[in-house]
């Protein structure tokens, strides 16, 4: 059921009624004012969407509504901030690969000075792992890259960012060139990892990342069923070293990894 679009129809709807309404009142709107309350009504009916598929049946709507914002005035209008972002992340939920970069390069300009520094990494990530999906991978890398910027895995502040930022370019990038590369890169993260006790959440989130990385793109030629069994052994370990209880996301994620592994791997 289309709830949502047709949601969006009737905000649509109830806009153009006042836009008659202000004709009637002699105060008549311009192409301009049209779009820049279309803009508007769209941002706030979908911009708080956090589910992307949700975004999936607005895509011609989005389209349609920034071409003809972006015809009257320049993005850093607002709503236009808002609403490429809206953009950006329709687009990805479609797997639209063209304009998907252009899109990404547009909302991010935007933000770049209007978020925290956490945040704004966050929305790097996001435009690295969206373009990955659908194949750019050089420009995928740029947004790991730059998302990884000035973050230090020997500052205490910056490794759990850190290591979040290499698992989700792992997760995103690993199925792309020599396998090898991205054990090299496991290693790398490994090392610093030893760095904290074994039973810390941060060490236990990575054994969790890196294990779901070797499953989905480990080749099963290169050892992959014993390089996971080792990982789950770690994991183990780790939750029976703890004096506190696993964090409940934390514990899910587990479950359904160990589940994963009993199915696939009989581990």
């Amino acid at each position: 059921m289309r709830v949502w679009p047709a949601f969006l129809v009737f905000l649509l709807t109830v806009l153009s009624l006042a836009l008659d309404a202000q004709d009637m009142d002699g105060d008549e709107p311009g192409p301009d004012d049209q779009a820049m309350a279309r803009a508007e009504a769209l941002v706030n009916a979908v911009g708080g969407i956090g589910n992307p598929r949700a975004l999936v049946p607005f895509y011609r709507d989005v389209e349609k509504v920034w071409k003809d914002f972006t015809a009257f005035y320049p993005p850093i209008t607002a709503p236009g901030p808002r609403l490429a972002l809206v953009r950006a992340r329709t687009l990805s939920a479609v797997r639209q690969q063209d304009g998907l970069q252009t899109a990404w390069e547009t909302a991010i300009s935007l933000w770049a000075d209007q978020l925290p520094v956490g945040e704004y990494r966050s929305l790097l990530r996001e435009a690295g792992e969206a373009l990955a999906n659908v194949g750019s991978m050089a420009a995928a890398k740029h947004y790991f890259s730059k998302a990884e910027a000035g973050l230090s895995p020997t500052r205490p502040t910056d490794l759990e960012g850190w290591t979040a930022m290499r698992f989700a370019s792992l997760m995103s990038m690993a199925g792309e060139g020599d396998w090898r590369v991205h054990e090299a890169d496991i290693g790398d993260i490994r090392a610093f990892m030893k760095r904290l006790p074994l039973w810390s959440d941060l060490r236990l989130r990575a054994l969790v990342s890196e294990a779901c990385v070797r499953h989905t793109y480990q080749p099963r030629e290169r050892g992959k069923r014993d390089a996971i069994s080792a990982v789950k052994a770690e994991i183990l370990l780790a939750m029976k070293s703890r004096d506190k209880p696993v964090p409940d996301d934390l514990r899910d994620d587990i479950r359904a990894l160990f589940r994963l592994l009993e199915d696939e791997y009989d581990l």
